[in-house]
């Protein structure tokens, strides 16, 4: 979707919060129009003023009156295990709930509820009508998710979506007969409203479903051309840059991701020209923020993501400076080269898999998994399903840093293809990250790559 409205008027934006519990802010309202900072700003305050009237936990934490960004700053983080443990103190009381958003139970073993209210959800679909001219779709989508994400969860895009639900088992990958039903449904002629239709979309949550799919596809001379399917959507996870690539000129149809969190109402749609790079609306607001001091990083830094659930578009449970568990580059919200102007961030992965190196000037460098998950998409004796299985640690001898990187791949042949794959990996990496390669150049960092058989790692597989 392309954002068609940047600025608001007076009436269109009474129209979106109409509800506003901050009746301070009203005299704003009369302005001629609002840009977007100026919008998310009134909107941040509204979500203050109800956060500290109607939770427990913000009661006493948020301040009483927002009148600038900065202000969040005093606010703590709020972690995944904190509502774990209990997420009543930011859920709030008497808000007549419509329906729950679930966790994937694959990340966590898991799943968490978090309760929606309709007003919420009536507020998200006139700013979409109202922002992105968007007023639903007509295509029919095959949903594919693991067994494990499917349980608590929603329906999702009610009488749209066909939900195909596979065994996720890292060691087998899956059952081929499974598959074989699932690809069957891509041929079928399924009655509705507008007479017989065809799957046109496939919407993958994490991607490696979709590239299990295609994987079958091939091995059974599925043509996709026979298919109706013309748009694929995979979010949940990273996806490589060879992965995405064979899947676009397999379908021959362009690969669609965003980021999104299931606690939370909104997405960050992916840049059409960067990939990697999000654009986030109105309904969520982002800050990336220094691990220790959890203050905002500068442009370009890099640090925690944290999301804050913006009123009115969330309502029933607040969330404020949530750590969502990723790693993430801060951009600002300067205009982008393909006409979106919005808080950006480039995505880069868990924050459980970030290193700090110091280089040979102390200064810390961060590597983060989409770098060494780029890496080994390239190599098709590494496994991509779930995602290719990696430990890495940091140990120092002097003042060399040494990176060791274990590496699942499907066999060893032999010491001379293992000695020359490791080699090749290492080389790989360093082109992925230009500034580690100058420390390497340098003698300061070395990479030490070793390959372990199918299964090593994946007793404690990592599953995004």
């Amino acid at each position: 979707m392309h954002l068609t409205k940047e600025r608001f008027s007076s009436d269109e934006f009474l129209d979106l919060v109409s509800s506003s519990p901050n009746e301070a802010l009203r005299p704003a309202l009369s302005l001629s129009g609002l840009d977007a900072e100026a919008f998310s700003l009134v909107c941040l305050a509204d979500t203050i003023t109800y956060a500290r009237s109607q939770c427990i936990r913000y009661s006493t934490v948020c301040p009483p009156k927002l009148e600038a960004f900065s202000q969040l700053e005093s606010l703590p983080i709020l972690t995944r295990r904190e509502i774990d443990e209990d997420i009543s103190p930011i859920c709030v009381r008497g808000e007549k709930v419509c329906r729950y958003s679930t966790t994937s139970a694959t990340t966590t073993g898991h799943s968490l509820f978090v309760p929606h209210s309709s007003p919420e959800d009536e507020a998200v679909s006139r700013y979409h009508r109202l922002v992105f001219g968007f007023t639903g779709t007509k295509n029919l989508i095959l949903r594919l998710v693991p067994c494990g994400r499917s349980i608590g969860g929603g329906s999702g895009i009610a009488g749209r979506e066909f939900l195909a639900a596979f065994d996720s088992n890292a060691a087998r990958e899956t059952t081929a007969d499974n598959w074989d039903y699932i690809i069957a449904q891509l041929f079928g002629q399924f009655p509705g409203p507008e007479g017989n239709q065809r799957i046109g979309s496939i919407h993958a949550t994490p991607p490696f479903g979709l590239i299990a799919l295609t994987k079958f596809m091939k091995a059974r001379g599925v043509d996709p051309r026979e298919t109706g399917v013309h748009s694929l959507l995979v979010t949940g996870s990273w996806i490589g840059k060879h992965s995405r690539s064979m899947l676009e000129q397999f379908w021959n149809a362009r690969v669609h991701t965003n980021f999104s969190c299931s606690e939370l109402n909104g997405t960050a749609a992916e840049c059409q020209i960067h990939k990697g790079r999000y654009h986030f609306s109105h309904l969520v607001y982002p800050e990336v923020v220094d691990r220790y001091s959890h203050r905002p990083v500068p442009v370009g830094g890099e640090g925690r993501l944290v999301l804050t659930g913006v009123y009115p578009f969330h309502r029933a449970c607040i969330f404020l400076r949530y750590a969502v568990g990723d790693w993430a580059r801060w951009l600002g919200s300067v205009a982008c080269e393909c006409g979106r102007e919005a808080r950006t961030i480039e995505h880069l992965g868990r924050e459980r898999d970030v290193l700090a190196v110091e280089n040979s000037d102390g200064v810390t460098l961060f590597l983060s998994s989409p770098a060494i998950l780029n890496t080994l998409d390239q190599f098709d004796w590494i496994p991509k399903i779930p995602l290719p299985q990696f430990r890495w640690n940091l140990h120092h001898t002097g003042k060399k840093a040494l990176i060791h990187i274990d590496v699942e791949c499907y066999t060893i042949c032999g010491p001379i293809w293992k000695k020359r794959s490791e080699e090749a990996i290492a080389v790989a990496l360093l082109a992925e990250l230009p500034h580690l390669k100058a420390e390497a150049d340098s003698g300061a960092i070395a990479i030490d790559v070793q390959l372990r058989p199918r299964g090593h790692l994946t007793h404690d597989v990592r599953i995004p």
